[in-house]
């Protein structure tokens, strides 16, 4: 192995060592993209060069994971998870309205640009119709890239990444921008956008549901244990949970939840 192999893997290893993130999870070109970018913001070339700028400024790491962090999103994506989405949410609903509750708290964990949560608080508007207004609806975002972030309350998209909605769903909600298109204020309002790192900061609790989708599966099996039973602890008696189509729940999490949904991976507080 050569001495730049030996560095790029010791890398792998800071980068778990001080932020708990198994970069063993990332594809090695993909990696390597990502390293490239910080590599040149400081100034060397090598990875031998790039491990002692992480020894020494852990400063780094902020920028560092910003540029790992993955934002391919869009509204809507994956429509049949909307539709599990929104079965639950007639669910939901229901139990509010047989309990004398209107508060509805969502936690978007890992909320990118904003697709997800907007489109969740779309679908809300849709199901409750002319009784939204009598409903106290909060969704957390949150998402440990600040730039991402502040686009995301900007509430500014490309046509197409509305590709999944309608015309007449965008009409609705969205107004134009020139050749864009800006979020509608009475849907922005039902979303709270904050800085929140999954591994290190302390999570909220009483949520009726919290999303995170496609996001631990970068993490080591041992994170991914202890961030599920966080997103359990998060949620009210009887909260859903739901996860990436690609991700499966693992260690004590496993009996902590029951399936709602299989194929769609949505899963119910026990």
């Amino acid at each position: 192995m050569t001495e730049e192999n030996v560095a790029f893997e010791a890398i792998k290893r800071r980068i778990f060592e001080v932020r708990g993130l198994d970069a063993q999870q990332y594809k090695d070109t993909y990696l390597k993209r990502r390293l490239a970018v910080r590599m040149r913001a400081n100034s060397v070339e090598t990875y031998m060069d790039y491990l002692q700028v992480l020894k020494n400024n852990l400063g780094e790491f902020d920028p560092l994971m910003d540029s790992l962090t993955i934002n391919v999103t869009e509204f809507f994506r994956n429509p049949d998870t909307y539709k599990a989405i929104e079965s639950v949410f007639h669910d939901l609903i229901t139990e509010k309205k047989n309990h004398d509750r209107n508060l509805i708290r969502i936690w978007s964990a890992g909320c990118s640009s904003g697709e997800e949560p907007y489109s969740l608080a779309i679908l809300l508007s849709e199901i409750l119709g002319e009784e939204v207004g009598k409903y106290n609806i909060t969704i957390h975002a949150t998402d440990i890239d600040p730039i991402i972030l502040k686009k995301a309350k900007a509430g500014l998209y490309k046509p197409e990444i509305l590709q999944n909605m309608g015309e007449a769903r965008i009409n609705k909600y969205f107004k134009r921008a020139d050749e864009n298109y800006v979020i509608k204020d009475n849907i922005k309002k039902m979303v709270r956008f904050s800085k929140l790192d999954l591994i290190a900061d302390k999570k909220s609790k009483s949520f009726d549901m919290v999303l995170c989708r496609n996001v631990v599966i970068y993490f080591s099996r041992e994170l991914q244990e202890r961030l599920y039973m966080d997103f359990y602890e998060s949620l009210n008696h009887n909260g859903y949970f739901v996860m990436g189509k690609t991700e499966t729940l693992v260690g004590e999490s496993l009996k902590r939840f029951k399936s709602v949904n299989k194929n769609e991976r949505v899963y119910q507080k026990v």
